[in-house]
């Protein structure tokens, strides 16, 4: 759907949010217009989402666990980091010019970060701003109607897109030992889920279809650009 509209749209900023998401100022278009004029040499931004998942919230921010813990204010401040949420965020015309589209075959996820490395690799430069709030009230998948289904499915795809994405950027030896903590995470949620079947089938789609995906590691300013801001390399 995004890919539709990108290829049709005719502005040269591109403001995307979820239909499940609403933003938390109705001047939000005009203040990110106002943020990239301010900063012409950022490519994407990044905003702050508050997720509500019944009467929990949380953030879903481009950094790590360990990140905000070790630095609690960081979802306070304004920064340059390696990847972007879907749920909403902004780029610039250039960054589908220069780097292509979503690939399209990455359902369920990860096809924000395989977009976001591209932008690293092609020497872009992802902002994040907290002063861009979107709230973000998750519903069901739309993909069937089975609720248990949507989790099997999922975790399927999430672990074969881990893969994918992984294969396709990380140079070694940030490759095994990223899929390594990865896999672990997610079987460890499949045993708990009882879903190794769904875990185990999205591991042999990784690996099968490895053959057909253009292989381009980081290159040495890109990884230390990711090793700067927050990137997604060991995990």
């Amino acid at each position: 759907g995004r890919n539709f509209l990108m290829k049709r749209a005719r502005g040269e900023i591109f403001i995307v949010v979820d239909d499940d998401a609403v933003f938390a100022d109705k001047n939000t278009i005009r203040s990110t217009v106002a943020h990239f004029l301010e900063a012409p040499d950022v490519s994407v931004l990044a905003f702050k989402i508050v997720n509500h998942e019944g009467t929990n919230q949380d953030l879903r921010i481009p950094f790590s666990r360990r990140s905000r813990k070790k630095w609690p204010k960081l979802h306070e401040e304004t920064g340059l980091v390696s990847y972007y949420l879907g749920g909403a965020y902004a780029l610039r015309r250039e960054v589908i010019e220069r780097c292509g589209l979503y690939q399209e075959d990455l359902l369920f996820g990860e096809e924000e970060l395989d977009l976001s490395y591209r932008v690293i690799q092609a020497g872009l430069k992802i902002l994040y701003t907290p002063f861009i709030v979107v709230h973000h009230y998750p519903e069901s998948p739309v993909v069937g109607n089975d609720p248990g289904k949507h989790t099997v499915t999922e975790l399927k795809f999430r672990v074969r897109n881990r893969i994918w994405v992984a294969y396709k950027y990380l140079p070694f030896p940030y490759l095994p030992v990223h899929l390594l903590i990865y896999l672990s995470h997610y079987g460890i949620l499949a045993a708990k889920n009882l879903q190794m079947g769904a875990f185990v089938h999205g591991i042999w789609e990784g690996i099968k279809s490895l053959r057909r995906l253009p292989r381009t590691p980081l290159n040495e300013r890109a990884v230390a650009y990711l090793k700067e801001n927050f990137g997604r390399l060991w995990y």
